[in-house]
């Protein structure tokens, strides 16, 4: 039995805690900036496959945000590729006027799609629930005369997703107490 707690205890220190994070736009010069892509410390944010297709950030104060433009609106898409596998996913979706709509698709490290959404309205998109998350795609779909999409506040967790283990030492002291009781009935037989 004491071989059987110290394994347990063994393989709870093991086990190495998420970190949280966030994409920091503060990593980029402040106000407006017009690129084909960018880098940040934790991800690479790809502007969509036309040639005018560009990535415009703002940076306010500790808001900041971005959107994929198309020659003057922010209807183009694009994509973000984390440098590690991130969960406990989630960002804001701010549109400007009725009709504008996005959508993105979450994918792991080997393409594997793992969920597509349509957003729409000012609303915070919540993919928690996802694990293993390397890639996000997104892809204006809006309807409005001037469209305009802007995502931000992205935030998630990097590292291994936590387990809550298993208290062992119970069901160990289970099993010793019918392995005992199957000796002692062996014993007056």
């Amino acid at each position: 039995m004491r071989s059987l707690i110290t394994m347990a205890a063994a393989g709870a220190a093991s086990l190495s805690m998420a970190q949280a994070a966030s994409l920091d736009f503060r990593e980029l010069d402040a106000g407006f900036v017009g690129s084909k892509d960018a880098v940040l410390s934790n991800a690479q944010l790809k502007g969509g496959g036309d040639a005018d297709d560009l990535l415009i950030f703002h940076r306010t104060g500790d808001s900041s945000g971005f959107c994929f433009v198309k020659v003057t609106f922010c209807n183009a898409g694009g994509e973000i590729f984390f440098n590690e596998a991130v969960h406990d996913l989630s960002f804001r979706v701010s549109n400007w006027r009725s009709g504008d709509r996005a959508r993105v698709t979450a994918f792991d490290d080997v393409g594997t799609e793992l969920i597509e959404l349509d957003l729409t309205a000012n609303e915070t998109v919540d993919l928690t629930s996802l694990t293993n998350v390397h890639r996000l795609v997104f892809v204006d779909i809006s309807t409005s005369i001037q469209p305009g999409v802007v995502y931000n506040d992205f935030v998630f967790e990097t590292g291994p997703v936590t387990i809550t283990p298993v208290p062992v030492p119970a069901g160990a002291a289970l099993m010793a107490t019918g392995a005992l009781a199957l000796f002692r009935r062996r014993q007056t037989s």
